[in-house]
């Protein structure tokens, strides 16, 4: 069975952590005599397309997007263990040189492309890694569809035993 997936831990920011450093960007953009118009909204347009999710958030997005009730705590634990709930990670490199991307960690060899969509999910890459988290699970779906969980490293590792309790989210 192939591995398509690469368990990822990443620093998790908040909405209010990212405006502290663009604003703290900002501040030392002025420092340097920087032109803050053009430089700021680069950054600032980057940040926007990112979202780290909590754990009830993403529960809710889940069950919007259509995966199934009994499987959520599945998913849940695989995109934590994957992305820490974040859209924008890249892993790796894997040993074969391929990175994951996305919420779900969605490998580029076999199921995104760079240059236009293509691959197992007829996809770009970069469409894995967006905050509208649609074509990501449409992509895990079909992942899922062909391989089950056990195509995730992280779900092979810290999930097949023991799932998160996600009852509170109030489910």
């Amino acid at each position: 069975m192939r591995d398509y997936g690469r368990g990822v831990r990443g620093i998790c920011g908040t909405e209010k952590k990212r405006a502290v450093g663009v604003e703290t960007l900002k501040n030392k953009m002025k420092e340097f005599d920087l032109d803050l118009d053009k430089d700021v909204i680069a950054v600032t347009t980057n940040e926007a397309s990112s979202v780290k999710f909590s754990r009830c958030e993403l529960v809710r997005e889940l069950i919007l997007h259509g995966f199934p009730r009994p499987q959520l705590e599945n998913w849940v634990c695989l995109i934590e263990g994957e992305s820490s709930g974040r859209t924008d990670v890249i892993g790796g490199p894997d040993s074969d040189g391929s990175y994951d991307h996305g919420l779900f960690q969605i490998n580029d060899r076999y199921w995104c492309s760079h240059d236009r969509p293509g691959k197992g999910c007829n996809v770009l890459c970069s469409d894995l890694r967006s905050e509208n988290i649609s074509l990501a699970s449409k992509c895990a779906k079909e992942i899922y569809r062909q391989s089950g969980f056990d195509a995730w490293v992280a779900w092979r590792h810290e999930c097949r035993e023991k799932l998160p309790n996600i009852h509170h989210c109030g489910i």
